[in-house]
């Protein structure tokens, strides 16, 4: 008697396993990355041992939304398309596909303006297209995504890295030591309510800020722990020693990025962000937060 994984996978079986994953994917709103994730896996080899879920890795794809307005004035969001690029992402090929799938749903002279990333070559593509006279031909791109570069940009500075790489040095250590993280929160009962600290991850967009603040509302049961040498070494409590003066920089690092994060909160609503947002939020951020003191 076969047993499932002797049974061989015919290329119908296989096209229905994709098109329900493809399916499930998109109802849910799940990465693409799920279908390598190690849960899946076992779920598969459980259901169906001999099917191997698609990989776009080493694939390039392209995804063109359309954002209109209906006749109710209410705000639409509509994919049109997402579709593989198999060739180099040159301005010249992009622009070819941007135009195709545009002439494709007929709405070619109905674009306005292309939104796109800080890309080159994106913003290069959107300049070479010949579609619309009332278009905009410089393109727009993304504010969060702008943002997102300037908050980086500002990130980047040594002195503020060096923050950054202590502090979280001091979240690795209380999350890597059980008597730490004991008396830390022994501490923390006798200062204010417990607060879990939190791990920097250069990937999230406010994940600095977030260590930072939760770094500075413990600070005192922290320094606590670290100067008991009966918690503490005298040679791990001197690589986690923040002076003063790097606390002072630390809380206006998280100070100006939960700002920043609460402007992007508005730019990068899909339906309630709108191009004439964009110029009159930025010139609050200045006047009201970045403007030197007289």
């Amino acid at each position: 008697m076969n047993t499932t994984a002797d049974r061989l996978l015919i290329s119908e079986r296989i096209e229905e396993i994709h098109k329900a994953l493809s399916k499930m994917i998109a109802i849910n709103q799940m990465p693409i990355s799920f279908c390598s994730s190690p849960g899946f896996k076992h779920f598969m080899n459980v259901v169906e041992p001999n099917y191997t879920p698609c990989s776009p890795q080493s694939e390039s794809y392209i995804t063109i939304i359309c954002h209109t307005i209906d006749k109710q004035w209410i705000p639409k969001s509509f994919t049109l398309t997402t579709h593989e690029v198999d060739e180099r992402h040159t301005a010249v090929n992009k622009a070819r596909h941007l135009e195709k799938s545009l002439v494709e749903w007929d709405i070619e002279k109905k674009a306005i303006a292309i939104v796109t990333d800080n890309a080159a070559n994106v913003i290069s593509a959107v300049s070479q297209l010949e579609l619309n006279d009332n278009m905009e031909k410089s393109g727009l791109t993304c504010a969060a995504h702008s943002l997102r570069l300037a908050v980086n940009k500002t990130l980047s500075d040594d002195e503020i890295q060096s923050i950054l790489m202590k502090s979280s040095k001091i979240v690795g250590h209380f999350k890597h030591s059980s008597i730490a993280i004991k008396a830390l929160e022994k501490m923390q009962q006798l200062n204010k309510p417990k607060l879990t600290l939190l791990q920097y991850c250069k990937t999230r967009w406010n994940s600095s800020f977030l260590m930072l603040e939760r770094l500075y509302l413990n600070r005192t049961p922290i320094m606590n722990v670290l100067s008991d040498r009966t918690i503490t070494v005298s040679s791990i409590a001197r690589k986690l020693e923040m002076l003063e003066s790097e606390w002072s920089v630390s809380i206006i690092i998280s100070t100006s990025e939960t700002i920043a994060s609460s402007y992007y909160i508005f730019y990068s609503g899909e339906l309630e962000s709108f191009v004439s947002m964009v110029r009159p939020l930025i010139h609050t951020i200045l006047t009201s937060h970045y403007e030197h003191a007289v």
